[in-house]
């Protein structure tokens, strides 16, 4: 068994807590990605369940045994660094195979673990060769590979990634997923990229500011974000968000008057209770763009400020009054250009609600 328990666990440098108070359980063999903005507390909390970082208070375990006070090599964990950290004198072969000698791993053994790890990741022709000689996507594989043929509990990637193009990216993220599929072994993995999270995650950990704010699978995180950071944070592009500066509570619906123009009906989600609505949310690709002198729900008038084309789909960027930006996602050609005028239509039905302390008071559909 490889389960990862954390228990209360936080980690504070000087007054300030980069970790604070996180529980969390991760099961055997499950894919679990951390998320969150640049000082989150993401890598901070890989580190501690490293061993790399010491935990002020609390407790972490691993397959089952307490591993708070343990180094890293007594953990049975494996990390895979942004870096790559490769030695740089060693071929792939000798990379692959000092951890494998650190644990007094027999010869045999060992040379057929890289051999078979090597054929998996598809380096096996480089094999004698030293680190200078590869492109960032070999050298990548290579860091991987060496995390793997230690066979250890639990994998920890720390934006691996995040040093490679879009076409490697898109790769090795491939490759990542088939390996967990193929091995079962758990994993933990840190970016800020949402695709590798939404692609790669069985579940996904929200944090902010060194708390959890959110944990679920990647499309109950997408379809019911809990709060407004979660909200504003998972999806490419963001979900749009428009002030609330009038709310009429009526039979089934709230009638919510918008910064920008525009009155949507909003009807009332299971959730709604006494909470008032101080910011309406919208998806991209939920936003109608409407005939100019169509009567569409949440009619909204404004002028279009950028589009841009991505080949099977668009984003356009629209302006409304008082300085609000709402996108569009939609497919094929984009059917207006920059500096036309725009009318945008905001669905009730598919519109979020949230309360003034951030707090969702209607879901998608709720």
């Amino acid at each position: 068994m490889s389960a990862v328990a954390l228990h209360h666990v936080t980690k504070r440098f000087g007054g300030f807590a980069a970790v604070a108070d996180i529980s969390l359980d991760v099961a055997d063999g499950e894919f679990v990605v951390f998320v969150g903005p640049s000082g989150c507390g993401k890598s901070t909390l890989l580190r501690l369940i490293a061993g790399l970082e010491e935990a002020g208070e609390g407790s972490i375990a691993i397959g089952g045994r307490d591993v708070t006070a343990l180094a890293p090599a007594e953990r049975g964990i494996a990390m895979v660094f942004q870096s790559y950290a490769l030695y740089p004198h060693m071929s792939v072969r000798e990379n692959m195979a000092f951890g494998l000698q650190l644990a007094r791993t027999a010869k045999v053994e060992a040379e057929a673990r890289i051999a078979e790890t090597a054929q998996r990741l598809g380096i096996a022709d480089l094999l004698e060769r030293v680190p200078k000689e590869l492109s960032g996507g070999q050298r990548q594989r290579v860091a991987i590979g060496r995390a793997l043929v230690r066979d250890p509990e639990v994998f920890l990637f720390d934006e691996p990634l995040s040093n490679l193009d879009a076409a490697l990216r898109l790769q090795t993220r491939l490759e990542l997923a088939t390996l967990h599929a193929d091995t079962g072994a758990t994993m933990i993995y840190v970016t800020h990229d949402q695709v590798e999270a939404m692609t790669l995650a069985d579940r996904i950990v929200v944090l902010n500011k060194g708390r959890i704010e959110q944990v679920g699978a990647p499309l109950e995180l997408y379809r019911r974000p809990v709060n407004l950071f979660v909200a504003r944070f998972i999806g490419s592009p963001a979900m749009n968000i428009v002030p609330v500066v009038a709310v009429e509570r009526r039979e089934g619906e709230f009638a919510c008057t918008v910064k920008g123009d525009g009155t949507v009906l909003v009807p009332l989600g299971e959730g709604a209770g006494g909470a008032e609505p101080t910011h309406l949310g919208i998806r991209p690709e939920h936003v109608a763009i409407a005939p100019p002198d169509a009567d569409a729900p949440g009619a909204m008038t404004g002028k279009a400020l950028a589009v841009e084309h991505l080949g099977d789909a668009y984003l356009l960027h629209v302006a409304l009054a008082e300085g609000i930006v709402l996108t569009v996602r939609g497919q094929g050609e984009a059917p207006v250009r920059r500096g036309d005028d725009v009318r945008l239509g905001i669905p009730g039905e598919a519109s979020y609600l949230f309360a003034g302390d951030g707090e969702v008071i209607r879901w998608l559909g709720g």
